[in-house]
């Protein structure tokens, strides 16, 4: 999975809560001394790695979510965006831009 370096920041910053949820130990490195290049590592049981790659792909499903929704026009999309942002949970990226395609 490719996420950007901002992503694995703000991820990183929420380690402590994956950790908790599972167990597995996550660990953020530079490739090749390049910020532009990062690797995750994550190690535990299988149960562990896949609670954590779960953890990690619904932050990233979520932030995918919201920097979409504030990209729209708010002045053609604003009641969309209010209506989106309102269920629980969030619906995927590709039901929110069917939804702005059928609104």
């Amino acid at each position: 999975m490719q996420i950007s370096v901002s992503y694995v920041d703000n991820l990183m910053n929420n380690i402590d809560s994956i950790r908790c949820s599972g167990g597995a130990i996550v660990e953020k490195q530079e490739v090749g001394g390049s910020l532009d290049e990062i690797s995750i590592e994550i190690t535990g049981s299988t149960s562990q790695v896949e609670a954590a790659l779960d953890l990690i792909k619904t932050r990233f499903d979520e932030e995918c979510f919201h920097d979409f929704l504030y990209g729209i026009k708010k002045e053609l999309y604003g009641h969309l965006r209010s209506s989106l942002l309102a269920q629980d949970p969030p619906p995927i990226l590709d039901r929110a831009y069917q939804a702005m395609l059928n609104a």
